[in-house]
Order: C-alpha cells, then sequence, then structure tokens
C-alpha cells in the first residue's frame, strides 16, 4: 500500500519571538513551546519555521538566548530574517548563532519549499530581494515547474511590502506553482486568499495582542491547503486536511477542494494520548466514524455527497468525546 502521507506536507511556525532578554515571557514561553511541539508533534510534522523578527534588537546575546532556547527542538527547524532581526545594523550574529544559510530550499516529496531572505537590499528599513537572491528564486520557480513540484514560499512579510519588486513578485507568484506563503511580521493569525495562493501569517509569540500564546500548524494535502492555530497545551489537535475549507479554495477544478461526487474526508490528529475515535457529521446527519489509517495520525471517511440537498454543507471533524456542536474552524 502507497504511503498515505506521500503527498502531505505539514509544518509547524512559531510567532515572531521578538526575544530580548532571559526574564521576560516571551522568553519563557518559546522554552515551552518548544517542549510542547517535542511532546506532541516531534515526528509528525516536517520541520518548524521562525518567521522573522526572532532577535527583538538583533543583538548577539539574544541571539545566544534563541539558540539556547531552540537547542532541544526534535524537529527540524528552518528560520527566516525579519527587519528585528538586522536593527543591530548586520546579520552576522543571526548566521553565526541561528541560521548560516540566508537563503535555502528544502524538498519534501512533491513539495519544493524554498526560505527567503526578506532583508536583501540596500535599505535597512524596507523588505527587498538583492540581484542574486531574485535570480536564485526565479531559478527555483522554473525548476518546480520542470519537476512537476508545488511550490511553497517562506518570508517574513507580504509580497506587497517589497516595495522595489512587488509587482515583479506578485507576478512571479501567480505565474508559478505557488500554493501557500507563509508569514510573520503582522503579529496576528491571518489567512488569505488570493485566488492562486494562500498567504498565512500567525500571533506574535513576544508581542501578543489577540490572545494567548501558542503556535499554528498548516499542512497541504494533494493541493489543498489547511491551516489551524493551537493554544500551548491544548491538545488534541484535530484538523481537516481535505476537502478544503470553503475559503481556501484555489482550484476549483479539483474534487479535493469543489465537492461533488464520492468525496474523501481526511482528518489529522496530533497529540493524543491514545488512538482517539474520531467522527464526521454533515449538516444535522448523525456522526459516523472515520477510519484510522494504519501507522499514520490520519482518519479518512467516504462521504456520498449526491444524497444531501443543494447547498452548502457544514462538515465536521472531531474526537468522540467533543461535544456535537464544536465545529471545526
Amino acid at each position: 500500500m502507497s504511503d498515505p502521507l506521500a503527498n502531505t506536507l505539514s509544518w509547524l511556525h512559531f510567532g515572531d519571538l521578538h526575544i530580548t532578554t532571559e526574564d521576560e515571557q516571551n522568553y519563557r514561553d518559546l522554552v515551552a513551546l518548544v517542549a510542547d511541539a517535542n511532546a506532541h508533534l516531534a515526528g509528525h510534522v516536517d520541520f518548524a519555521v521562525l518567521p522573522g523578527d526572532n532577535a527583538d534588537d538583533g543583538t548577539e546575546a539574544q541571539y545566544e538566548l534563541i539558540r539556547r532556547a531552540i537547542a532541544p527542538l526534535q524537529i527540524p527547524l528552518e528560520a527566516r530574517t525579519g527587519d528585528h532581526d538586522r536593527k543591530s545594523g548586520t546579520l552576522d550574529a543571526y548566521q553565526r548563532l541561528l541560521e548560516p544559510r540566508l537563503w535555502r530550499n528544502r524538498i519534501v516529496g512533491p513539495y519544493r519549499c524554498v526560505f527567503l531572505n526578506s532583508l536583501d537590499g540596500a535599505s535597512k528599513t524596507d523588505f527587498d530581494l538583492g540581484a542574486e537572491q531574485w535570480a536564485w528564486l526565479q531559478h527555483e520557480c522554473a525548476a518546480a515547474v520542470r519537476e512537476s513540484q508545488t511550490l511553497v514560499l517562506f518570508m517574513h512579510a507580504y509580497p506587497s511590502e517589497f516595495s522595489p519588486r512587488a509587482g515583479a513578485l506578485r507576478e512571479l507568484i501567480e505565474r508559478s506553482p505557488v500554493v501557500a506563503v507563509d508569514m510573520g511580521h503582522t503579529h496576528y493569525n491571518e489567512v488569505a486568499n488570493d485566488g492562486h495562493a494562500i498567504y498565512m501569517a500567525t500571533r506574535s509569540t513576544g508581542q501578543i495582542e489577540e490572545g494567548p500564546v501558542g503556535f499554528s500548524v498548516a499542512t497541504i494535502d494533494r493541493g489543498v491547503v489547511s491551516w489551524k492555530f493551537n493554544e500551548l497545551g491544548r491538545w488534541p489537535l484535530v484538523k481537516i486536511i481535505a476537502p478544503a475549507d470553503r475559503e481556501l479554495i484555489i482550484d476549483p477544478s479539483s474534487r479535493d477542494q469543489v465537492v461533488r461526487g464520492e468525496v474523501e474526508i481526511r482528518i489529522r490528529v496530533w497529540g493524543a494520548d491514545e488512538p482517539p475515535t474520531v467522527v464526521c457529521q454533515i449538516d444535522d446527519e448523525p456522526a459516523e466514524p472515520a477510519t484510522p489509517i494504519a501507522g499514520t495520525n490520519v482518519y479518512r471517511y467516504v462521504w456520498h455527497t449526491a444524497s444531501l440537498p443543494d447547498g452548502e454543507p457544514v462538515l465536521a471533524g472531531f474526537l468522540e468525546e467533543v461535544p456535537v456542536g464544536a465545529r471545526l474552524k
């Protein structure tokens, strides 16, 4: 039997850290988040991401604190630059203590993940991609087309903020097989759909304004993008990874996105102490059990949509002990 996760990519995103000193709450939160991720996600996501604005003032002492906090992480880590990371005037400490490569790729199955240096320009305040990195990014996009890969971009801010190349960057994304762009900078949980790709940002760890600390988990399953924020210590995490949420449809021709005929619902569960019972419910129909896929944390349920009335059905997948009214978002 083929690997049911062969066409799936998952990563967790720690929100902008803004680390200053060891006695601040955001540093204690980072240490707790690393332990939480190790306990519940290690071995079940492909990598973790630091989105930039890691060290609030870009100092060596702050990067040393970050290095110490993430050292126990049991998940491969990818870091990016943000404007605060160069607040000291240089990225030397960032490269020496956190990530020596300012841009790079990671290939995971059919996915080409591209991590960009958002500070690659003459300005110390504006976001930009320098000439060498810009040529490299174009090469990566062409390679993805040539090798029939799906592209995921990781940068600090929305493309519109890369003022010298904003239009060109947007056009490159539109003509390339980019399905998701993972970002920091905004400090809020945001998910946007431009009809071609899903843009996602996650609540800041260091400058929280909208709720408890946590991290997000994003998944791409056969072209379907899903995203969910998980508060620190709140487990298990249950997420429908296919079909697509209505607001995240980017390919209306795909049966995994626009529901028609017989549909396979796929649900992924992280952080359950024991193998749970997962059930699916469509509208007010009786909830029915989903089938676990052996050796994975994925459950499936075959949905025969022809029996349903026209309209926009509400689909929920949840653990048996969760009240029926607790819909997934």
